[in-house]
């Protein structure tokens, strides 16, 4: 079996209304190893299911699915932020 293309190497979650937990199949390096240190820290929340030897599948919690978008900040933070970062104090 040759290594998967960077295009086919895709991380994938999936849920249903039905049940309550999510599955997520991995083929990112980073990804599996924090999958990894949630499962040896909650090994009753988190399961693998499957390694083959480029793709790593687990069971989690569905509620642990989120989608938090970036911060905007406004104008005024904005120039806060660029002043704290050149050290001046406002």
């Amino acid at each position: 079996m040759s290594r998967p293309l960077a295009v086919e190497r895709e991380t994938i979650i999936l849920f249903n209304e039905g049940e309550a937990a999510a599955d997520i199949e991995t083929y990112n390096a980073a990804m599996k190893r924090r999958l990894d240190a949630i499962r040896r820290e909650r090994p009753e929340d988190i399961t693998l299911v499957s390694r083959d030897g480029y793709a790593d599948t687990y069971i989690f919690p569905k509620k642990w699915v989120k989608i938090i978008p970036p911060r905007r900040a406004t104008e005024k933070q904005r120039e806060h932020l660029k002043q704290a970062r050149a050290g001046i104090k406002p």
